[in-house]
């Protein structure tokens, strides 16, 4: 696996997720929360996303 650069920390890490909002890669420590949607799928929300109130309610209402 090649080592990727988070978006918004940095830190080097072999396995980056997508914010579904902003869809910056983002490590495990930026990563804020994440919920199974559908069959298989998943959502995540990184720090920055989550402090917006309207991008937060959009991922509640999941």
């Amino acid at each position: 696996m090649a080592i990727t650069v988070c978006d918004r920390c940095g830190e080097k890490n072999a396995k980056l997720d997508h914010c579904n909002y902003c869809k910056k890669a983002c490590c495990n420590l930026c990563i804020k929360s994440s919920k199974r949607v559908g069959k298989g799928g998943k959502a995540y929300i990184c720090k920055d996303c989550w402090s917006k109130m309207d991008v937060r309610k959009k991922f509640k209402g999941l």
